[in-house]
This record gives structure tokens, sequence and C-alpha cells, in this order.
């Protein structure tokens, strides 16, 4: 310090004309090493600090400067700069704003640090031990939600508690992903309604005929309500898909709700595919079940 603070390592500082104040934006450690050492003597109190001053036209373009500072000197930290990300994107910055000025090369990235937000306390106090590796922690980040995209923990802690019991077995995030679609289609895909097909077993004459006339006309119900979306976007006699409808659907989420509300939509229908294939393959089951069953009595 002898010889004064170096220029080429400026303090970068954020003017506000409102408040008249001056706010740092990249530089904090060196100033407050300064400060530090202005405190204890050993520099001083006139000691001069080469600075830029800089006119941001938005929080969000302030934001970015200061992420783009901290990642050229250190590492920045994932969930930090997960908060910094939805802080831009919330102040209506584009995505390729935020890659052209980061040299980020996919928006995947992006979405993926974004997922960190949705994080429970307990899983993100694990990614800061780094006890937890990020892959995976995106696809929590991601899945583990409330319909109105609120944190769901029990999602959260079951999938951190899987990967944690099989990680030794080299389980990673696609084996965390099937488990959490897996677990979500059982909490959430009640197609019946409070009928409990799952107790009923018609063989064995245990539902009435009202009960069951009424489970049937409601999963009628139900797939024909699919049958008619499937019918608009595949046409019977054509596999192409109409893909004016389909742009319609992109542009009408993206102007209502952005980049946000598409990957939002992706997930949900990641979870009715899922969970439409589940319910398939235990109905086929429990068929096969009941068929060996009336086979057995017609035997004895």
């Amino acid at each position: 310090m002898n010889e004064g603070f170096l220029k080429e390592y400026p303090i970068k500082l954020d003017y506000n004309k409102e408040t008249g104040k001056f706010a740092i934006v990249a530089g904090h450690h060196r100033y407050n090493a300064v400060k530090e050492l202005i405190e204890e003597g050993l520099l001083s109190e006139d000691f001069k600090i080469p600075v830029i001053i800089k006119n941001y036209t938005s929080e969000a373009e302030r934001t970015l400067d200061q992420v783009h500072e901290n990642s050229i000197r250190r590492e920045v930290n994932p969930l930090d700069e997960a908060k910094a990300f939805k802080k831009m994107i919330d102040g209506g910055m584009p995505i390729e704003r935020i890659m052209q000025k980061l040299g980020i090369r996919t928006k995947s990235f992006i979405e993926n640090r974004l997922a960190l937000n949705n994080l429970i306390p307990q899983i993100k106090s694990l990614i800061s031990q780094k006890k937890l590796p990020l892959k995976v922690a995106y696809v929590i980040g991601k899945y583990g939600l409330n319909e109105d995209g609120s944190p769901n923990g029990t999602y959260q802690l079951e999938a951190l508690k899987f990967f944690l019991k099989n990680r030794n077995k080299g389980y990673g995030d696609s084996h965390v992903e099937s488990f959490m679609l897996d677990f979500i289609s059982k909490q959430n895909f009640n197609l019946f309604g409070s009928f409990g097909l799952q107790e009923m077993e018609f063989a064995k004459n245990k539902i009435k005929e009202k009960k069951a006339e009424a489970t049937k006309k409601l999963f009628d119900k139900s797939i024909n309500d699919l049958l008619k979306i499937k019918e608009r976007l595949l046409p019977s006699g054509t596999n192409q898909l109409n893909q004016k409808i389909i742009k319609e659907l992109v542009y009408s989420l993206l102007s209502i709700g952005g980049e946000n509300e598409i990957q939002k939509k992706l997930k949900d229908l990641d979870i009715l595919i899922y969970s439409l294939n589940y319910l398939k393959n235990n109905v086929e089951k429990e068929y096969k079940k009941l068929k060996i069953e009336i086979n057995q009595k017609k035997e004895n």
C-alpha cells in the first residue's frame, strides 16, 4: 500500500441522483480492507482510492454489472447468483441480455440457477456446505413446488432423503427426477375423487352398483376431456401436430407469464404424462391380477 491503491483495480460506484449517495457495485472487499487499515492507523485518512462512477439505467443493469464483476474476480456462490438472476429477470431484463453480458451459452444454465431459489432452507444449507450436487439441487428446485409456485417442503425433503440414501449406489439427478415424478404422481393424481378405486375389488362384489357407475362416469369424463385436447392438437388420421395451436399456446404463455410460465407448464406436462403412464400401468397390473384371481376361483 506504500505506493497507493493500484489503478488497475478501481472501485466501481453507482451514483443515485435521488438520494445523492454513492453505492459500491464492485470492490466491497478492497474498500473494507482500506477502511480497516485506516482505522488501525496503518493508512492516512486521506488515502486515495481510484474509482469509476457509473450511471445505470435500471436496478437490473446494476445487478448485471455487479454479477459480471464478481464472476471475473472469484467463483460466484450459486445461491447468490440465483438471487441475482431472479432480480434481473423480475426487473424486466431479457435472459438473452444476461447471457450476452456474462458469456453464458445456454438458457438452461440460467433456468437451473433460478430453480435454486425454490429450495427450502435445509437444502440451500447443504449447497452452501457443498454437500449436495448442484444437478440434484436443480431437479429438486424444479419439481418440488406447490401449484402456486411456492416450495413444497414434503416433496423436497423426500427427494433429498431418496438421494442421500442412494448416492453410494451412483444415483444422480436423473434418478432423483424419476423419483420425484413418481412421488408427486402418487400424491396428486387423484383422478377418482373420493371413490378410492385402489380399495375396490369388483370381482369380490365389494363395491355397490351405484358407486361403480359413478366412478366409471367420472373416469370416462376425465378420459374424454383429455381425448378432446388430443384431437385438437393431433387430429385423427394424421401424425402431425396442429402447429397453429401450438404457436398460439406458446405465444400466449410467454405474453402472460414469460419464460417462467413456459417452464412451469412444461413441468406440469411432465407430471401429467408420467401420471397417465403410472395410471395405465397400474390399471393394467390390477386387471391382470384380477383375472388370475377369477381363474383361480373357477379352478376351485
